[in-house]
């Protein structure tokens, strides 16, 4: 594609972390080292570890700020061409709706790389991955002598009759490939902005509820949880006509 002329807007920087099982050392030495250039020009990370562990179930983990980014990839991505050309958003639908009568899609979690780019300097970031079935997160042989090839290509992620090995790998590098591709060429970033402010209103009034009943005098000690409602509130509807000043907001207030 580079030799036809394409190139992105955007950098597009591949990193590989060692240390992952030691308290994510790798990536989060990377993220101490290059603090103040991730912070100035990183907009979003997407995270791939062991991103299949089973081909049952696909696990959308991420950022609210990505979200309709993810779904948009999705409906893009063919589930296993030349033979299935059903988009995978239709499969994804297929496992579970949520309220929204969209996919299930969770929030982002811990457990990775991903953690010091999402949690120490509030970049959007993502980890899909497909996981053995539903309830199970990874495969009885995971980190064993036995996690190798020969049982990926016979049980995690066995290969299809018509188009080969490793159906689920190939479909989940189309997915983050799309992501990356939509995210380094688009001329605005495509964000879920008011998603966000959703997510984190809804967040809010649940963890209000919460302390509200676990604490019914909590205003004997001071504290008034509404000014941050309307704080919310104020800032999404003066923000709402230019999202790029509600990203600055959220990056800026809540995440660093």
């Amino acid at each position: 594609v580079f030799e036809k002329g394409f190139k992105p807007r955007r950098t597009i920087i591949l990193g590989s972390w060692d240390g992952e099982e030691f308290s994510v050392l790798g990536s989060t030495h990377f993220v101490h080292k290059s603090e103040y250039e991730l912070l100035s020009r990183c907009v979003v990370y997407i995270n791939s570890d062991c991103p299949v562990k089973g081909h049952k179930t696909f696990s959308a983990r991420t950022d609210s700020l990505l979200i309709d980014s993810l779904i948009n990839a999705a409906k893009l991505v063919p589930v296993d061409p030349p033979i299935n050309m059903q988009s995978f958003y239709d499969e994804w639908l297929n496992n579970k709706i949520s309220d929204r009568n969209e996919p299930v899609i969770t929030s982002l979690g811990g457990g990775s790389d991903h953690i010091p780019f999402a949690y120490r300097l509030g970049i959007p970031s993502t980890y899909p991955e497909f996981l053995p079935d539903d309830g199970l997160y990874n495969t009885p042989v995971y980190h064993t002598a036995y996690d190798i090839i020969d049982f990926v290509e016979r049980f995690t992620d066995p290969a299809s009759p018509f188009t080969g090995h490793f159906p689920r790998h190939r479909l989940i590098a189309r997915l983050i490939l799309t992501l990356i591709i939509q995210f380094a060429c688009a001329p605005r970033l495509p964000l879920s902005i008011l998603r966000c402010s959703q997510r984190l209103l809804d967040d809010w009034l649940k963890f209000m509820e919460l302390v509200t009943h676990q604490i019914p005098n909590i205003s004997e000690y001071d504290v008034n949880l509404g000014k941050f409602l309307i704080f919310v509130r104020i800032y999404r509807i003066i923000y709402r006509p230019n999202p790029w000043k509600l990203l600055i907001f959220f990056n800026s207030s809540f995440f660093l």
